[in-house]
């Protein structure tokens, strides 16, 4: 085992994290968020247009916006935060995917997406509902890319009289970048916030959080989705200490079947200054 992976498991400590509820609209389980479904059935072929055969499950052309749509979709570049597709988009090309909720006054919405390749291509995501018909962007929680690859996350508290009242919500993409790759879209319904320490987008804090961290250790850039909880652009010994301080007690005994036995102090000083003197990975 290597030194850094056995410092990462022998600085765990006794913390116990207690997770918000919400309600999960959109996520890698739930409507298809992260792109893994496909005319009803996983999929891991490249698809290239989001009306085609088969039809990529929720995602659909957003009329109203989209001006290209005969190169946009799905497929396996390597770069998926969740899974292992993603959505690529044309210049031009838009989409949504609605749920079944029907906003009331006072709805929190919390929505996230990670901007896995390409950080310089513009898109802009927003909460859209169905206006009779037409899908409509809520133009108060549009939300753009910022230029650089990461988790890009906004919130929004419906007011009273507002337009989403008492019609379904979803989320809309507009790219008038050309082939951003996006990935692990989540829209939460009042939750403001995403649980602290929760990295797969499952709303626990749990090993597989720690795995991805292990893993994904000194990847630079990264997102939230591989292991950047504190926003850094770098996996490191910072999201570690993140995720400990946030994980029940469970995950944290849970450490010692990956781990093994727990070294010396000293010793675990010596992985910590070692693995400081790693060069950080880069994805091409």
């Amino acid at each position: 085992m290597s030194c850094t992976k056995v410092f990462l498991w022998a600085v765990a400590a006794t913390f116990v994290a207690s997770a918000a509820t919400a309600d999960i609209l959109i996520d890698p389980d739930v409507n298809n968020g992260s792109f893994e479904y496909a005319g009803g059935v996983l999929n891991t072929t490249k698809i290239q247009v989001w009306d085609g055969t088969p039809d990529i499950d929720n995602w659909s052309v957003w009329t109203e916006m989209s001006t290209a749509e005969d190169d946009s979709g799905v497929q396996n570049t390597g770069n998926a935060s969740d899974g292992t597709m993603i959505a690529f988009m044309q210049g031009g090309n838009a989409m949504y995917n609605m749920t079944s909720w029907v906003p009331s006054a006072g709805d929190e919405f919390y929505f996230s997406w990670d901007h896995v390749l390409r950080g310089d291509r513009a898109h802009t995501v927003s909460l859209v509902y169905d206006a009779g018909g037409v899908i409509t962007s809520l133009t108060a929680s549009e939300t753009p890319s910022t230029g650089v690859v990461e988790t890009i996350a906004n919130t929004y508290i419906v007011p009273s009289g507002s337009p989403l009242i008492g019609n379904t919500v979803g989320l809309g993409v507009v790219s008038p970048g050309a082939y951003p790759e996006i990935d692990n879209f989540i829209l939460t319904v009042n939750e403001v916030a995403p649980v602290d320490g929760d990295v797969d987008g499952d709303r626990d804090v749990d090993l597989d959080d720690y795995i991805i961290i292990r893993d994904n250790f000194r990847l630079s850039p990264a997102t939230k989705g591989q292991g950047d909880l504190t926003g850094a652009d770098v996996v490191d010994f910072q999201d570690f200490l993140f995720w400990k301080s946030n994980a029940p007690q469970s995950a944290l005994d849970g450490l010692a079947a990956l781990g093994g036995p727990v070294p010396e102090p000293a010793s675990a000083l010596l992985c910590l200054a070692s693995a400081a003197l790693l060069p950080r990975r880069r994805r091409a």
